[in-house]
């Protein structure tokens, strides 16, 4: 996405182009071969609504996003250009923030913390699924039990996951715990790669808080990949939070 300034209508964005093309086509050339890439190179004025408008027109089922692991603004969890893409686009998505000490470690071990049900966790086991047949890399199923939580939820864990369809072939691991960010991003370091579903938290707890896996994104070292399943619930709730704003603004 070339960035064209508010005052510049898109029609002269010819002029801004710059060495964005050439950097698309490198890009490109990375992808495994074999698989079939086409570059595009988008004008905006604001690079989210570009990304956005970018995936509705193309019908984009699944939207990959590189983070640098922190914001620089104080009211965003990822920045003010990830924020609104997460919240609105149209489709799957994984944010990937790379390995802070080594970018190009190999993958050979891959965690994936997990608890309860729901679409996010469903499409990082699918996920990490793949990686791991990648890589040939051993998986790690991570469920944190609070220290209050009854231990029969840890066994149903233990138990129930490596028999999912969508879950490879792993080991599952229980630890208790009151800490749950600190505890996965120390088990993090044993790995080569993490992969976490998006929160099932409420989504008026999302607008006032920085979710779990973003915390544990913050703060693990390691190559972590965040995962978010498409919901028609959060839809039909960002619909609904629009109207509120909108009456808000009216009065």
């Amino acid at each position: 996405v070339v960035t064209v300034p508010y005052a510049t209508p898109l029609e002269e964005a010819d002029a801004f182009v710059g060495d964005a093309q050439e950097l698309v086509g490198k890009t490109s050339r990375l992808v495994e071969s074999g698989l079939p890439v086409r570059s595009v190179v988008r004008y905006g004025h604001n690079i989210s609504r570009a990304i956005i408008g970018s995936v509705r027109e193309k019908k984009t089922d699944f939207l990959v996003l590189g983070w640098r692991g922190y914001s620089r603004r104080e009211h965003h969890a990822m920045g003010s250009t990830l924020d609104p893409v997460i919240r609105r686009a149209p489709c799957d998505i994984v944010v990937v923030k790379p390995d802070e000490e080594n970018p190009d470690r190999e993958i050979k071990r891959i965690l994936c913390p997990i608890r309860g049900q729901g679409a996010h966790r469903h499409l990082a086991l699918e996920v990490v699924s793949l990686i791991s047949q990648a890589y040939n890399a051993d998986v790690t199923i991570l469920h944190v039990l609070p220290r209050r939580e009854s231990k029969s939820y840890g066994v149903t864990m233990r138990e129930g996951v490596p028999g999912q369809s969508e879950a490879p072939p792993c080991s599952v691991k229980v630890i208790e715990s009151d800490h749950l960010v600190t505890s996965i991003v120390e088990e993090a370091t044993k790995h080569d790669m993490v992969v976490i579903g998006a929160t099932e938290a409420s989504m008026f707890r999302q607008l006032l808080f920085v979710s779990v896996p973003e915390a544990i994104a913050k703060r693990c070292p390691r190559t972590v990949l965040m995962v978010k399943k498409r919901t028609g619930l959060e839809l039909r709730f960002r619909r609904w939070w629009g109207r509120i704003r909108a009456l808000w603004k009216r009065a």
